[in-house]
């Protein structure tokens, strides 16, 4: 895990939900499950056609197939 994007911010709205998906990557890595699905659900109303977040629906997907 790598707590750099913790702390990153920016003005710009790609590179904001970018650090989110980060963010959500590193929760994931150290086992905080819920802080990972918290932050992935900030971004699945985004643009579907973004990488990040057609990734964080997957993860989202797999999760619920997991319960």
């Amino acid at each position: 895990s790598n707590d750099y994007f913790e702390d990153l911010s920016n003005d710009f709205k790609y590179q904001q939900l970018e650090i989110i998906y980060y963010q959500a990557l590193n929760a994931t890595l150290k086992g905080n499950q819920h802080r990972a699905t918290d932050l992935f659900h900030k971004l699945v109303s985004e643009d579907e056609s973004l990488y990040i977040v057609r990734m964080a629906k997957r993860y989202l997907k797999n999760e619920d197939s997991h319960l």
